[in-house]
């Protein structure tokens, strides 16, 4: 699997395991969430957020975009599909942020790590180029809508983070902070699958500590 720097190599088993055929090749992974929106309308957080990765079937030459669930929690281990079409965009609408035009929505990714998501945009954009003719299913028009504000919170009081890791207000600040530097913005800290995933990621680096000295 291509290297993915928040990726620890449980997630990346993770994202192989959920693969529903050994002749799915991963071709690109990172670490996003999904937004969903009908044109006109405002950008919808869908509470799924996960390993984003591009994949080739070897069998049928098709190709996708999956959201495999690293959270931990019950539930399918793909969160989102959409297959790669003829005339499919993957359009940067800011170097975090990618639309992609689905059956009923438009759908926007947002990518935890720039360099990531350039890298993974790159990755796409090469395989619509290989792509053989396949016609579009999609059937959503419009422009999308604005990007979402990354620093809003999507709920008050204490992030889901703040509570899995049982921080007080002053060492949570500080780590907000420290995981600007990642990328990863407050209003991702809300949901519980990415404070598991942060969880994880605090582990890796040893603890909260070393996260706000680093």
């Amino acid at each position: 699997m291509p290297t993915a720097s928040l990726l620890s190599s449980e997630e990346k088993s993770a994202i192989k395991a959920a693969q529903p055929s050994s002749k799915h090749k991963i071709l690109a992974a990172a670490i996003a969430r999904v937004f969903a929106a009908r044109p006109g309308d405002k950008w919808k957080y869908t509470k799924r957020f996960g390993g984003l990765v591009l994949v080739k079937d070897a069998h049928s030459k098709a190709s996708f975009l999956r959201l495999v669930n690293l959270g931990g929690a019950a539930g399918p281990p793909l969160l989102w599909e959409q297959e790669l079409y003829e005339g499919f965009d993957f359009t940067e609408q800011r170097p975090f942020f990618y639309t992609v035009v689905g059956d009923d929505y438009i759908f926007g990714l947002d990518f935890a790590d720039e360099k990531e998501a350039a890298a993974f945009a790159s990755k796409v954009g090469r395989r619509i180029a290989k792509m053989p003719g396949k016609r579009s299913t999609a059937s959503v028009a419009g422009a999308a809508p604005s990007v979402p504000d990354r620093s809003a919170r999507i709920s008050e009081g204490p992030t889901a983070t703040q509570k899995i890791l049982n921080l007080d207000n002053a060492k949570y600040r500080k780590l907000v902070k420290a995981l600007a530097a990642h990328n990863i913005t407050e209003s991702m800290l809300d949901d519980p699958d990415t404070a598991r995933f942060i969880e994880k990621f605090v582990s890796m680096n040893g603890s909260v500590d070393n996260m706000i000295r680093s």
